[in-house]
């Protein structure tokens, strides 16, 4: 279907920005990152609600809060750095709480893509130091290397405490 965002993103090689053979590229300039680059924040904040409405209907939460940690990274784009400083406090949460076994699929993503949390937690640190406060920003990069380091464990291992924010 025309506008929406086909596979060929999902499985471009890391090594380039082409798509792996076989795979159409009609979509490809068409993802939240791309539209953020040249500015048209509307577009990708579009795809980006789109994204966590599927999220939602399939019940995958870290599908979910990838999505929402692009739709923030899109509103602060657009000049809402408060619903932006919301969605990523969200997923910050959401990531915090008590360790929960992963499936398979959620270890591949997040190999791939990184932690949500992660992602959510720099992108606060970036935020709060914006607004000078760099004590709170360090100790947020700190907490999303932790977060970071907890999310690439193995799907069968332990995952150890949350960290709190």
């Amino acid at each position: 279907r025309l506008g929406e965002p086909s596979v060929a993103g999902a499985v471009a090689n890391r090594a380039g920005d082409e798509p792996a053979p076989g795979f159409d590229t009609g979509a490809k300039e068409c993802t939240p990152l791309r539209l953020l680059t040249r500015g048209d924040t509307r577009r990708a904040e579009g795809l980006c609600r789109q994204a966590l409405v599927t999220a939602g209907a399939a019940s995958a939460s870290w599908l979910s809060a990838h999505a929402r940690v692009q739709l923030a990274q899109a509103l602060e784009a657009a000049g809402d750095a408060d619903s932006a400083e919301t969605l990523y406090r969200t997923v910050v949460e959401l990531s915090s709480q008590t360790p929960r076994p992963r499936q398979a699929r959620e270890s591949l993503f997040v190999e791939l893509g990184g932690s949500p949390g992660a992602a959510a937690l720099r992108d606060l640190a970036r935020l709060t130091a914006a607004r000078g406060d760099h004590d709170a920003a360090n100790d947020l990069q700190a907490q999303a290397a932790a977060i970071a380091e907890r999310d690439r464990a193995s799907p069968s291992a332990p995952r150890g405490a949350a960290v709190a924010t």
